[in-house]
């Protein structure tokens, strides 16, 4: 069962045991990139790796391609799933998720499963079926251990 909300979602899985899922920083907020280095302390132990694209942001899809390719990089995050959330599903001229998954080259991700989930997290569509696809990754791991 996954809950919304908050810091992340939290999940509880086939044993009990209850995981966090943190969904990617905002970019946006200030600072930000002067703490990206410091994202490294919080890889370990990751089961499912959320990405959050602001779909109706056409400028930046550049700028999240180059972000989310040195996040896949990282050894710590290697096999770990990712889950991408193409938000703002809701407004005029957002990407559909289809041209957001062009636009960030997933058809090339290799080594991991990966899924993109159309959303609007404003009105809460696509996120129950993104969680669901999540906590199912993680379930097919725990019961492969």
């Amino acid at each position: 069962m996954a809950r919304l909300g908050g810091r992340g979602a939290r999940a509880t899985g086939v044993n009990g045991t209850s995981r966090l899922f943190r969904p990617a920083p905002r970019s946006r907020r200030a600072g930000q990139k002067s703490i990206r280095p410091y994202w490294r302390n919080y890889y370990d132990g990751t089961d499912v790796l959320i990405y959050v694209v602001d779909s109706a942001d056409t400028t930046r899809l550049e700028e999240v391609n180059k972000e989310l390719s040195e996040l896949l990089a990282e050894e710590k995050l290697a096999g770990v799933p990712l889950l991408v959330f193409a938000n703002k599903q809701d407004l005029m001229g957002a990407l559909s998720a289809s041209d957001i998954s062009t636009g960030l080259n997933l058809e090339a991700i290799s080594g991991r499963s990966w899924n993109i989930q159309a959303c609007s997290a404003k009105r809460g569509d696509g996120l129950e079926e993104g969680m669901t696809w999540a906590v199912e990754r993680v379930r097919a791991k725990d019961s492969s251990s």
